[in-house]
């Protein structure tokens, strides 16, 4: 197993498209500002919900990261913390296993970097 920790900034009006991670368990800490989630998790739906700085989440692998947004008017920072498997990252590379855009979303933004 890998550990790997990304912290993540997210300006105002900030958002991820719906993705996974890899199979990857993921705990995250809110450092700044204010992060909005909500989840897919064994078919349940979890949130939304808005973790303030000093708050954290888990995700467990297989979760669906279904909404993960700026919640506030200030700057936002979190660190995710993964824990997966190091053939995955082997076989994928460090962002390809960590995040998996959903496909619909991947093939509305026309294959572009996220910004």
């Amino acid at each position: 197993m890998t550990l790997i920790g990304i912290k993540s900034t997210f300006p105002p009006n900030a958002a991820l498209p719906p993705h996974k991670h890899g199979g990857a368990a993921v705990i995250a800490n809110v450092i700044q500002g204010r992060i909005l989630n909500q989840m897919i998790c064994d078919g349940e739906t979890h949130g939304p919900v808005v973790h303030s700085a000093g708050e954290s989440w888990y995700e467990p692998p297989g979760c669906h990261h279904v909404r993960c947004e700026n919640a506030g008017n200030e700057e936002a920072v979190f660190v995710a913390n993964f824990v997966i498997e190091t053939k995955k990252i082997e076989e994928l590379g460090v962002a390809g296993a960590l995040v998996q855009i959903d496909a619909e979303e991947e093939e509305q933004r026309g294959g572009k970097e996220m910004g």
